[in-house]
């Protein structure tokens, strides 16, 4: 099932992708064709842009990683509960497990926001070299 769907959505997801960059080669070509002066524009702003994509891509990386990392507990913990709901009432072991769901959810949501702020920062720059 899931080599099935990695099947159905590479093809679709390769053919965005070329679709994309053939738009943005398109695009450049023709601003490149009616606004020649924009070659130098677009040369002296594809450094900036370089250095902080290459600064930014593995932080962001490990960002993700760590956010998967600490959702499976979470989810896994969720499940259990899910498929022992009727044991853990009569044990009355209710109160136990939501601290341990709220810990976990803790956890994923600094990870979640520390990805969240890392977004945001490069949103940021980005914004800022393209306007100046």
């Amino acid at each position: 099932a899931d080599m099935a769907s990695i099947d159905a959505t590479i093809p679709q997801v390769l053919s965005d992708v070329t679709t994309q960059i053939m738009y943005f080669l398109a695009m450049l070509g023709l601003l490149c064709y009616f606004l020649p002066e924009m070659i130098v524009v677009v040369l002296l702003l594809a450094w900036p842009y370089n250095k902080l994509v290459t600064f930014y891509r593995f932080p962001a990386r490990d960002l993700r990683r760590l956010e998967s990392i600490s959702k499976s507990p979470l989810n896994s913990q969720f499940s259990e509960v899910l498929r022992g709901a009727t044991t853990i009432k009569a044990f009355r072991k209710v109160n136990g497990f939501r601290k341990q769901h709220l810990a976990l959810s803790e956890v994923n949501t600094r990870m979640y926001w520390a990805k969240w702020a890392a977004n945001q920062w490069i949103t940021v720059w980005l914004e800022l070299i393209g306007c100046g």
